[in-house]
């Protein structure tokens, strides 16, 4: 009976020692910055950017550059593609055997990957119940304008080409278009998730009982992803700052953002400070968290930005 209970106690006592010290190890990830970290090294460079450097050195890069203070002069052969007014940072490309050079410039605080995003999938209405803010409330998004960052918007579609469906009226629910993929002036989508998410947002139904969200809202499309439903951190981060330059001349109040990429972080990469500015400046910023699933470190830029709405799923 005593080496029984002996056994026991000894059983209970490891099993003590292992959550205390899955405990310990989990507090010092934690503390360490393991979780998230880009910048294992502390070189200044996003650790995905340093791989693969002596085999192919003399490829170009595409990056994203913070500085702390004034910029400092670019190394030989770089690109610069936006100059952002909002944070102090560029956008660039160089070729990949002068990153370091371009890290160790005095004022350079961070480099980042300008990594490739994609597009996400949205939620139906009943689900949220804004049928119900529409039916008891009168909610329907009248004098809001939401600008759907995506791959662009189709204007003419019959959910989208008005606000109430009467084709006598004019009134166009798509005030204003933006392309930073091919520069077109008119609205149009070459792959059909940015109309795809416009709809949701503010569709009318057409004939149809599938009501958008907010169906008397306008709309603003910001072409910052490709036909394939891909594009550049760069091209996001550039697409936003335009909708902070011009929400008061379009009425913009709300940024949709059903895309994102690369992995998870602590929040303060360019695009996510560039969220959190439009967060300052009046703007409700809603961003996907992404289709990885509910496990630990799933969601990524933008969507770890810290002021934010991040949507995940619904239940």
């Amino acid at each position: 009976m005593n080496h029984k209970r002996s056994t026991e106690h000894e059983h209970a006592r490891m099993i003590n020692i292992r959550r205390s010290t899955l405990l310990l190890l989990s507090i010092l990830l934690i503390a360490s910055g393991a979780v998230g970290q880009i910048d294992a090294n502390n070189n200044k460079i996003e650790d995905s950017l340093e791989f693969g450097i002596a085999a192919t050195a003399d490829t170009s890069v595409d990056v994203i550059v913070l500085y702390n203070q004034t910029q400092d002069a670019l190394p030989i052969g770089s690109k610069v593609k936006y100059n952002y007014s909002s944070i102090n940072a560029t956008a660039l490309g160089i070729p990949r055997s002068r990153l370091h050079e371009l890290a160790e410039g005095q004022h350079v605080e961070m480099v980042y990957q300008d990594h490739i995003v994609h597009a996400y999938l949205d939620s139906s209405v009943p689900v949220i119940r804004a049928d119900i803010a529409r039916t008891a409330y009168n909610l329907t998004g009248s004098n809001i304008t939401i600008a759907i960052l995506d791959t662009g918007i189709d204007a003419a579609h019959e959910w989208l080409d008005d606000l109430d469906d009467d084709p006598a009226t004019d009134d166009p629910k798509v005030v204003a278009f933006r392309d930073f993929v091919e520069d077109e002036t008119e609205p149009y989508d070459d792959d059909g998730h940015g109309t795809h998410c416009a709809g949701i947002a503010a569709g009318t139904g057409g004939d149809s009982q599938y009501v958008g969200v907010a169906p008397g809202a306008n709309l603003v499309g910001v072409k910052v992803l490709e036909e394939d439903g891909l594009g550049s951190i760069s091209d996001v981060t550039q697409g936003i700052e335009w909708c902070i330059e011009n929400k008061d001349r379009y009425g913009i109040r709300i940024l949709s953002l059903s895309l994102g990429g690369g992995d998870a972080n602590d929040g303060t990469t360019p695009v996510e400070r560039v969220c959190d500015a439009a967060v300052d400046s009046g703007l409700v910023v809603c961003i996907a968290a992404g289709n990885e699933g509910s496990w630990n470190a799933t969601v990524g830029e933008p969507g770890c930005a810290k002021k934010v709405i991040t949507v995940g799923s619904v239940d």
